[in-house]
C-alpha cells in the first residue's frame, strides 16, 4: 500500500508517483498507457534497453487493467 499517490500526468496516458512501494521504500512511477502505445514502450524497455550497457531507470514490469489499457511500473529517476 502507498504512503503516498502524486498524481503527475492525468489524461489517457496518465502517471502516478507511489512513495513507498519499492525497494527499501523507494517510490515508483506507475503510467497508464493505451494497449498498443504500452506493447512499443515494454519493446523497448524488454527488449532492447535491457541490453544495452547504459545507465536507465529501472523498469519492474507491466500489467493490463482490462479496459484497454496497459499499466507500466518504472523506478523514480535519479538525479
Amino acid at each position: 500500500e502507498p504512503e503516498t499517490i502524486e498524481v503527475l500526468r492525468s489524461g489517457s496516458t496518465a502517471a502516478w508517483r507511489l512513495e513507498g512501494v519499492g525497494p527499501e521504500g523507494a517510490a515508483i512511477i506507475a503510467r497508464r498507457l493505451p494497449a498498443a502505445r504500452a506493447a512499443a514502450a515494454r519493446a523497448v524497455y524488454e527488449r532492447l534497453l535491457a541490453r544495452l550497457p547504459i545507465q536507465r531507470r529501472r523498469y519492474y514490469g507491466w500489467g493490463a487493467d482490462g479496459a484497454g489499457f496497459v499499466w507500466l511500473f518504472f523506478a523514480e529517476a535519479s538525479d
